[in-house]
């Protein structure tokens, strides 16, 4: 740590902990444990779960036990871990085990100084004292000197284990089929919450069996010293340890349901930040809102449950205590007297107990169940079915060669009798056969109604669809434009070029064809302008030619087109079709999906499908006046009869962006809090003047002061369960009421980041930081206020410790702050860019980009793991130095009895060395306790700063007046655009720029223009999504103001403006649940009116 260091981001990382290698390395283990799963009769293909995509949750019964990635993470780090953990465990077990015997001898020297017996065989001499306060000093050097270095190797075991288990999560994303409803909430989960357990698992690993050991030891050292009266003691603590076993079992339980409620809620969140824009057009905030809390309240039922272990686990600190209490009062009850040696070796005896057995052993437990059950989670991931093979081939080519290259090859698609289901449908293909080649068929078009299996058959040659029975012949090289346009962040040139090398004339040729030379032109950053994880700064057309430009700019043999006219106006279409189709295509085979009739004239062949089946096949002219034409006939007049009865679907709403997409705040300076309690601050404290009585009466009041502490921690972390909720309520209100425009330059992995990683650091992690911090300070002032009872000139190097303390602490926060904020911005990328991959994992799969979008993948982990190890690496060089100071404390503390002579009570002497002993691992974990905290408390600073966005306006600024129209409001619709001037952000452009119209009541009015013109942008203003302006300034009189019903929109309450308006939104959202919560998640309308609906569109 090389002072105190500002906030930067580090972009380097150490080669041994990069993904890519950690990942390669996890990767062959890891598939030979899967081979050798499938191929077992207990845990082969469909016992280690449904082979879904996460959108069902196994229940706990149900997950299956980790052996086999608990082999993997063996076989690569277990033997580290094992000797090194080994090595230092014993030698710490050695000395602390050793410490009562050289108390015990220097506590006897003082009391023959006392007592003048300073002669004979038995007195002990100066020399030897000296030895003794050495051998102290010796048993707690020698396991400080490789503690840090021991930890910081188990530091970076437990994060190389994690970025291991990201790599193998993502890799299987790549792999998984394509339903992905519910893939992205399991996923961040697992990649956020799960992993994060190894770290704790693996520190604790050795305390597992060390405290057991020691106990065993420690008790037959108590019997040689006291008999029988000392069993009685460890034999009361023994019986708390089936206890501590089965309340580390219920924790296993607890973590699982916690992490199964995390799953859900998680999961619909992330459909809600998706489908923002549709749930603020439809004022359904509130119902959402209310499953969001049902399924918070869920969760922190969970939580509620493992806050009561870590509760009870607490309130087991009390057993030590009252095991020396027992162990007391049985040696008096069998008449034998008690001295300050033998009080102060027996407390040194149970103290070791404490710290191995209460304190560490309970962690550990917990750490490991926690750990198992985020090997079973993410093992049951893993383990789940995954497409055919035929993308592992793909993905093997860095570039997939063009096969027309070769003279006389003829790209071929061929159908020969396939059937193929769908596991949770009862849709099916059907007998489909057909066949197209360049040769005789160039450009093959496919039709047929919504539903009837179109795109089913481009998922088949791309295989993302199996053939149950048949056979599907793909002959060529493919590219694929999908129906969903698919973007990820970065800029247009990025979107279009994907994994293929930068040709300037086919790329200046392609954007030509496509039709976005204009739009180009008109963004401010050209082709350089950065766009969204799904395009949000795009309209609709623009997203649906940027994908189509990837498809066709891609050098193939076979390209697949599903529907990529629909989002676009006739001229475009035209364009596209005539330009890029037809003529930029031409010698190639192109399969084109398309309800746009007027092009079927210029295909070579037509695929008609209806219901899974090949209703009619043949050219244009054949099915028009021959086989069966009726159909085909019947098929245009349904097309045709629909545009009339339904409005156009319009562009989404175009934003132009003069501006990059803001990088995440990272906040500077300090973070307030205040922690106050006081219950412990004599726990631990003994007059040294006590011998027997008043060391029993001693603990019996301590031991009535530490329950009272235990009924306080209950209540201390349902408090903090509260406040969770409380936090998360406010998180969620405050980012669903705030603007669009939040959305518009925010990408969601950021804000999922938020409702993942740091709601689940507050709900799990620190509430335990907070009440450790707490009892490290009250344990503090009890041990110095007992050293000064001892001496008070021990006073001094107690000030100098405490300053030279303050001031390493203030130097590590001020470092140490700033980069966790930066471990968690870095985080974020991560988990924007699995998203976005489940978003389009069709197209990275066609293209064959799996080793393209893993290796983008490792950059962004390797950026967070840069993050993550600087600050670990900073937190053990801070505790390092800690323990180094108070290693000279203790030093000063045991010779000071020495120096300053022989008239001293024993029992001083016995009551500060056993209270300072302790501060090595108490001050350690006590103040690096405190830092975490504050650095903890990022993640609360992080969630009040988006539960504290700016919500959108009640009433539009500038508006004369509030209004509140009544429920009849607007009984004749007429609407006028006055002078709108609309802007996307407030650098940008405007893209409405003075428009002014009249619609009278009941009129139906088209509004028509290219792509990017502005459509839907006028849905924008009626629905209050962006601000209006006039000419840039306020809305007034002249201008800027939208009416209907001639009252201005701007002076009516927000959510009752947009009750009154109803849209059909170009891009389709459907969220979890049944299709009645879909349509009426207010549960106001009757059956009949959601059956009329549903027929209405033909779903009746």
């Amino acid at each position: 740590m090389e002072g105190s260091k500002t906030s930067s981001e580090p972009d380097r990382t150490t080669p041994s902990h990069r993904s890519a290698q950690i990942g390669a390395t996890f990767g062959r283990h890891w598939e030979r444990e899967a081979s050798a799963a499938r191929n077992s009769p207990i845990d082969g293909p469909g016992k280690q779960g449904s082979g879904g995509t996460g959108g069902t949750e196994p229940q706990q019964n149900k997950l299956p036990a980790p052996w086999r990635l608990l082999r993997t993470v063996l076989r690569i780090y277990g033997t580290g871990v094992l000797t090194f953990g080994f090595f230092y465990s014993s030698i710490e077990s050695a000395c602390r085990i050793g410490q009562p015997f050289l108390l015990g001898q220097l506590i006897l020297y003082f009391d023959q100084q006392r007592s003048g017996e300073t002669s004979g065989s038995t007195a002990i001499s100066l020399g030897e004292a000296y030895g003794f306060a050495v051998g102290i000093v010796a048993t707690v050097f020698a396991p400080l000197a490789i503690f840090h270095s021991y930890q910081l190797f188990l530091l970076q075991v437990g994060m190389k284990i994690r970025i291991g288990c990201c790599a193998l999560i993502y890799r299987k994303v790549l792999r998984l089929g394509n339903t992905t409803e519910g893939l992205s909430g399991t996923v961040i989960n697992l990649m956020a919450n799960d992993v994060s357990r190894f770290d704790y698992a693996v520190i604790f690993f050795h305390d597992l069996w060390k405290g057991p050991v020691e106990l065993v030891i420690v008790a037959v050292l108590v019997y040689l010293e006291i008999g029988w009266a000392g069993l009685i003691g460890i034999g009361f603590l023994l019986l708390f340890i089936p206890i501590q076993a089965w309340l580390g079992k219920r924790s296993a339980r607890y973590r699982l349901a916690t992490a199964l409620a995390t799953d859900e809620r998680v999961r619909f969140t992330n459909e809600i930040l998706r489908g923002i824009q549709v749930i603020k057009m439809y004022v359904w905030e509130r119902p959402f809102e209310q499953i969001v809390h049902r399924l918070r309240r869920k969760e922190i039922q969970a939580l509620r449950g493992s806050a009561f272990i870590k509760s009870a686990l607490f309130a087991l600190r009390i057993v030590p205590k009252v095991s020396i209490f027992l162990t007391l009062v049985s040696y008096v009850y069998f008449d034998n007297a008690l001295t300050a040696r033998r009080v102060y070796m027996l407390i040194s005896f149970f103290s070791v107990i404490h710290h191995s057995m209460v304190e560490f052993w309970p962690l550990a437990v917990t750490s490991a169940a926690e750990g198992w059950i985020s090997l079973k989670r993410i093992q049951e991931f893993l383990m789940q079915n995954e497409i055919s093979d035929v993308h592992k081939e793909r993905a093997e080519e860095k570039i997939p060669p063009v096969s027309t290259n070769n003279a006389g090859f003829n790209p071929t698609v061929e159908f020969i009798n396939v059937h193929s289901c769908f596991p949770d449908s009862n849709f099916s293909l059907q007998d489909i056969s057909f066949s197209a080649n360049v040769t005789t068929r160039r450009t093959l078009g496919i039709v047929g109604p919504i539903g009837a299996g179109k795109t089913s058959l481009l998922n088949l040659i791309i295989g993302e669809q199996r053939a149950s029975q048949g056979k599907v012949v793909v002959d060529g090289t493919v590219s694929y434009c999908s129906q969903k346009p698919w973007l990820f962040e970065g800029t247009i040139r990025q979107n279009v070029l994907f994994i293929e090398p930068y040709e300037e004339k086919r790329y200046r040729q392609v954007l030509k064809v496509c039709a976005l030379e204009q739009d180009v032109r008109m963004w401010p950053g050209g082709d350089e302008t950065l766009v969204g994880e799904r395009g949000i700064s795009l309209s609709g057309g623009q997203k649906a030619r940027i994908s189509l430009a990837r498809a066709l700019y891609r050098r193939a043999d076979i390209y697949l087109l599903d529907d990529p006219l629909s989002a676009v106006d006739a001229h475009v279409a035209n364009v596209i079709f005539e330009e890029g189709i037809r003529s930029f295509l031409a010698g190639k085979l192109c399969i084109l999906v398309t309800h746009q009739l007027k092009f079927l004239n210029n295909v070579e062949h037509i695929v008609m499908m209806e219901d899974g089946k090949i209703a009619a096949q043949g050219c244009y002219a054949e099915l028009t006046n021959h086989f069966d034409g009726s159909l085909f006939q019947d098929y245009v007049q349904s097309v045709e009869s629909s545009k009339s009865e339904l409005c156009a679907q319009e562009d989404q709403l175009n934003k132009p962006s003069e501006e990059n997409e803001p990088k995440e705040g990272q906040e500077d300076g300090t973070i307030q809090f205040k922690v106050v309690d006081w219950e412990e601050t004599y726990a631990n404290t003994t007059d040294a003047r006590w011998t027997t009585d008043d060391h029993v009466l001693f603990y019996a009041g301590a031991i009535i002061l530490t329950m009272f502490m235990t009924v306080n921690s209950f209540a201390f972390f349902e408090m903090c369960l509260k406040a969770s909720l409380h936090i998360h309520s406010a998180l969620y209100k405050g980012v669903t009421e705030t603007t669009m425009y939040f959305f518009n330059v925010n990408a969601s992995g950021r804000v999922m980041n938020r409702f993942s990683k740091d709601i689940g650091l507050i709900d799990s992690s620190l509430p335990i930081v907070m009440i450790d911090s707490l009892y490290f300070f009250l344990e503090l002032f009890g041990i110095i206020a007992i050293v000064a009872l001892a001496n008070y000139w021990l006073l001094v190097p107690t000030a100098i410790m405490g300053c030279v303390f303050y001031l390493l602490r203030f130097v590590f926060l001020r470092t140490a702050r700033n980069v966790k904020r930066v471990e968690a911005i870095t985080r974020s990328p991560v988990i924007t860019h699995t998203n976005a991959t489940v978003e389009g994992l069709a197209t990275i799969r066609a293209f064959g980009a799996e080793r393209n979008q893993e290796d983008a993948f490792h950059r962004l982990q390797d950026r967070n793991t840069s993050a993550a190890f600087l600050f670990g690496a900073t937190t053990r060089g801070f505790a390092f130095w800690l323990d180094v100071i108070c290693l000279l404390y203790i030093a000063s503390v045991v010779l000071s009895f020495l120096v300053i002579g022989n008239d001293i009570v024993s029992g001083n002497v016995g009551l500060a060395i056993t209270q300072v002993l302790n501060l090595v691992g108490m001050c350690n974990w006590g103040i690096r306790q405190t830092a975490e905290l504050e650095n903890q408390m990022t993640s609360v600073e992080r969630l009040l700063e988006y539960a504290r966005l700016e919500p959108e306006p009640n009433f539009a600024p500038g508006s004369s007046k509030a209004l509140a129209p009544g429920d009849a409001w607007p009984e004749n619709p007429s609407i006028t655009f006055r002078e709108v001037y609309l802007r996307y952000s407030p650098t940008a452009a405007p893209v409405l720029k003075g428009l002014s119209f009249d619609i009278k009541p009941k009129e139906r009015v088209g509004i028509v223009g290219r792509t990017g013109a502005g459509k839907s942008s006028i849905i924008q203003a009626l629905f209050r999504l962006t601000p209006t302006t006039a000419n840039g300034d306020q809305p007034d009189d002249r201008g800027g103001i939208i009416e209907i019903d001639r009252i201005n929109i701007g002076s009516v309450p927000l959510r009752q403006c947009r009750s009154r308006i109803s849209i059909i939104p170009q891009d389709p959202v459907i969220f979890s649940g049944s299709l009645r919560s879909n349509l009426d998640p207010y549960e106001r309308l009757p059956d009949e009116r959601l059956w009329k609906a549903l027929e209405q569109v033909s779903l009746g």
